[in-house]
């Protein structure tokens, strides 16, 4: 049945010289019988039951069994041979300490794929006499039970050969001498091959005994030629299933429960700060706008471009112009938009304003023209009718509270308004003709502002108002609806730009920092208007060796009136000694021009009587019965502009021009130009070509349109999704309502927050994976005993994965969940503190399904990992290299 031929087999370690185990050794064995296999230590005896039992392979020569050549075979069909047709019994024992007598016998046979009773289980344990000890550890039983529940074992899936390596070396006399008939019974129906050094033994049970020395077979009592044999292995892949593969793995996992719940609750806590720290990173403005907007049952938003990138730009919106406007909508062709326009007017035809505004507006903040399309695409509804004419307008329900509050004037004439209605017919201003023929119900969230009028709450009320100032900004509650011809004119009559606040400075260095030269220079010019032209005005006053037809580029022709001469003085040390001296000749000349004429008025009514006199007097700014004026103050005005066009159009220095646009309660944006000043004349408008026009409105953004109306389409998801495409465009927009309004103030430091928080999320992560790894591969170097064990009785490499995986990944599971429920919780908590003082409705972070999927698949890749790892170590082995691991 069983047959070696020159078998031979050599061991290298890694120190020392190499061991030759096994030398030409060629032996046969018949299908049954008791075989002793003696020699002492190093003779090479359990090399050869290695080998027999495919834990080890050969380095020359053949075994063969069943007509079969075992010494051919690979891994996986080694597996299947120690699965089917060899049983193992060690001197240890090896049973695997976490399963009970029971279980230790039944994992033979499920090895094997098959099912195995308990009734049979009984049976084969009552032929061991050990009926009543199916249910106990191994921890429970003697040396002698441990070694027959060995036995079992190897018994349980009837294999064809059973080999025992001195399985009475941890026994006394009387319990090995029950051991060695029980194996001698055993004998009559298999092969049994015995490992020892017990001569007394082998003589007494032995059908056969051989002996080794160096590696070779000095003695056999009974040598037989090789035998033909009918009969053929079947081998059988080891299978063991997944069910069966949990359960031995969740015993396995209670083995050490201390250090388990100790571990655990560690890893718990790890992932649950990784989890609360994850969900921060959910926040996005975009997602509580639109949340709070449905929350309060808004059926629009407004959106406003991003700014873009440049000099001295703030981080404010960006006005935009209609064919930017064209732009986004052809993105969106299913979303409604229409923009509003950049256009405040004051209520004039209120009653005494309130002096705090923020609930009770009293001006617009934007107009956008109404049709039935508005009407139907944002919910709105509206009391009266809509404008058929650009006299005529729609004021939102919201402004009406304040003409209730304070009453409507006109022509002196104060009316009380108590219902809505009672503003029809009216006229909106008492500057133009302009009717209110309707009222639009923007569903203003009154509810959510009472507070801020009854509370008296500071900390409340602050904000509230901030909320309310951001609605009187820039809200559809506060805008004027209007014909879309009113708003055309507008347009067509927009053709300048207009910057408040804006100022012209002089500096030597070119290539100096723009911002500290700003910082530190004074100013000289404000109140600036840009108006593009092809023509150049008759009166110019040009530049010293200037002669143009038009401007070029950066080129620039100031208007005078636009000038401040009164701070003239630093940046150009010789105005004022300029300005003294062209005054003097002014004065002399005007007094040179009019004494003579006024003589006689100027003795008889002002008491100057010589020329002199009459030149002292102009000096001191003197009123004149005589000329009933006083000239003075036209010469120097004359004066201020000679000199001031003279010192600017001589000065070498560069010119930066710093326009200042506003947007509203939001600040103003700061763009600079480095500009040529080639000219002045009388004007209060400064003039640029068409392309420099066009360049100071795209960096400044002083385009017509502040915002765009967008409707809320009912599904959020959809929205939320809407807004953030936005933001990702070329030009990208951002919404600009109240709630955003109000989050900006914490938006920076939120996402500053969340920035800091990814890298604190992934040491923490990296941490927990570290104990995890840690725990995980200590557990399974605790359990390369049973690794070895499982080796020996034929799993394959996968199916100790399997079995180990699920241990670690029974463990993932809990603290996946008890992780995922200490973050909610622990949100929920930080929820409740930021929204009470925010004194919002809405969560501003929220565990979703990112925090599930992270958490769990990182507790699962580390444990798959750590599980893999150190199994694929001990798997990858030879099994005989296991067992000697876990012998050692």
């Amino acid at each position: 049945m069983l047959t070696l031929k020159n078998v031979s087999k050599s061991y290298h370690p890694k120190k020392g010289k190499v061991v030759q185990a096994l030398k030409d050794v060629s032996l046969s064995f018949t299908e049954t019988g008791m075989v002793f296999l003696l020699g002492k230590s190093g003779s090479g005896k359990s090399t050869l039951m290695n080998i027999i039992g495919g834990l080890d392979n050969t380095d020359q020569g053949e075994v063969i069994f069943l007509n079969k050549q075992v010494s051919s075979f690979n891994q996986s069909e080694y597996d299947a041979y120690r699965n089917t047709q060899v049983g193992f019994v060690f001197q240890e024992f090896n049973l695997i300490e976490s399963f009970s007598v029971y279980q230790n016998i039944a994992l033979s046979k499920r090895l094997q794929n098959q099912e195995v009773t308990r009734e049979e289980v009984v049976n084969l344990l009552e032929t061991l006499d050990l009926k009543d000890e199916i249910d106990r550890m191994p921890y429970e039983l003697s040396g002698g039970q441990k070694q027959r529940i060995s036995i079992g074992r190897a018994l349980i899936k009837n294999p064809k050969i059973l080999l025992a390596d001195e399985p009475t070396g941890a026994l006394d006399s009387d319990t090995s001498k029950q051991i060695f008939e029980l194996l001698k019974s055993l004998s009559k129906s298999r092969l049994v091959i015995i490992v020892s050094h017990d001569r007394d033994f082998a003589t007494a049970y032995g059908d056969r005994v051989i002996e080794l020395s160096d590696g070779k077979v000095i003695k056999d009592s009974n040598p037989i030629e090789p035998m033909e044999t009918n009969q053929h292995m079947d081998l059988k892949t080891p299978h063991l299933p997944l069910k069966d593969a949990f359960m031995i793995g969740l015993s396995a996992f209670l083995k050490k429960p201390v250090r388990m719940v100790i571990t655990m609750l560690i890893l718990i806590f790890s992932f649950t700060l990784y989890g609360f720290l994850d969900s921060i990173t959910n926040y996005s403005i975009d997602d509580v706008v639109i949340k709070q907007a449905y929350l309060a049952g808004q059926k629009t938003i407004t959106i406003s471009r991003t700014p873009e990138i440049g000099l001295f730009v703030s981080e404010m919106p960006s006005n935009f112009g209609q064919s930017q406007f064209d732009q986004l909508q052809s993105k969106y062709p299913n979303r409604f938009m229409r923009p509003v326009y950049e256009k405040r007017y004051f209520l004039s035809t209120v009653s005494n304003p309130t002096q705090d505004s923020s609930y009770y507006p009293y001006k617009t903040s934007g107009l956008i023209y109404i049709d039935n399309d508005l009407l139907a695409k944002t919910g709105y509804s509206i009391i009266g009718r809509l404008p058929q004419n650009e006299f005529e307008v729609v004021i939102p329900l919201h402004l009406v509270e304040t003409y209730q509050k304070d009453g409507y004037i006109i022509d002196d004439e104060i009316f009380e308004i108590n219902q809505p209605t009672d503003l029809l017919g009216k006229q909106l201003f008492n500057y133009t003709d302009l009717i209110i023929v309707g009222i639009i119900d923007t569903h203003f969230n009154k509810e959510r502002y009472l507070p801020y009028v009854e509370s008296s709450d500071g900390e409340t009320k602050w904000l509230l108002r901030e909320e309310l100032d951001a609605i009187n900004d820039n809200s559809p509650h506060t805008f004027l609806y209007v014909h879309k011809t009113y708003l055309d004119q507008l347009l067509n009559q927009s053709n300048y730009l207009s910057f408040g606040n804006s100022r012209l400075f002089k500096y030597d260095e070119p290539n100096k920092d723009l911002e500290e030269t700003y910082q530190s220079n004074d100013t000289f010019m404000i109140d600036f208007k840009i108006i593009k032209t092809d023509s150049i005005p008759n009166d110019v006053i040009f530049k010293p060796g200037v002669d143009m037809d038009g401007l070029t580029e950066n080129q620039i022709i100031i208007g005078i009136d636009t000038l401040d001469f009164w701070l003239m003085a630093k940046p150009f040390p010789d105005f004022y000694p300029l300005y003294e001296v062209l005054f003097e000749e002014l004065v002399q000349n005007y007094a040179n021009e009019n004494y003579e004429t006024y003589k006689d008025d100027l003795a008889s009514l002002d008491q100057i009587y010589t020329k002199a006199e009459f030149v002292l007097a102009l000096r001191d700014f003197n009123y004149f019965n005589a000329l009933e004026s006083s000239p003075s103050y036209a010469l120097e005005h004359n004066a201020m502009n000679q000199a001031s066009i003279t010192v600017i159009l001589n000065d070498s220095r560069t010119t930066t021009m710093a326009t200042s646009f506003q947007y509203g309660l939001r600040g103003s944006r700061i763009s600079v130009f480095d500009i040529e000043i080639v000219g002045f004349y009388q004007g209060a408008f400064s003039l640029v070509n068409q392309s420099f026009y066009e360049q100071i409105q795209q960096q400044t953004g002083a385009y017509p349109y502040r915002s765009v109306l967008v409707n809320l389409t009912g599904n959020m998801n959809n929205d939320i999704a809407f807004l953030h495409s936005v933001r990702k465009l070329g030009v990208s927009y951002e919404v600009t309502n109240e709630i955003e309004y109000m989050m900006s103030y914490n938006d920076n430091s939120m996402v500053f927050m969340q920035s800091m928080i990814i890298w604190v999320s992934l040491v923490i992560a990296i941490f927990a994976s570290i104990l995890f790894h840690n725990f995980i591969h200590i557990s399974i170097s605790n359990k390369k005993k049973d690794i070895g064990i499982l080796r020996a009785l034929g799993s394959r490499k996968v199916d100790i994965f399997r079995i180990f995986l699920s241990e670690v990944l029974f463990m993932s599971l809990i603290i996946t969940i008890l992780s995922l429920i200490f973050t909610t919780i622990s949100i929920h908590y930080l929820n409740d503190f930021v929204l009470d003082y925010l004194n919002l409705d809405i969560d501003l972070f929220w565990v979703e399904l990112k925090q599930v999927v992270s958490i769990l698949t990182l507790t699962i890749l580390v444990s798959t990992l750590s599980s893999w790892l150190p199994i694929h170590r001990y798997s990858k082995q030879k099994p005989v290299d296991v067992i000697k691991i876990i012998e050692s």
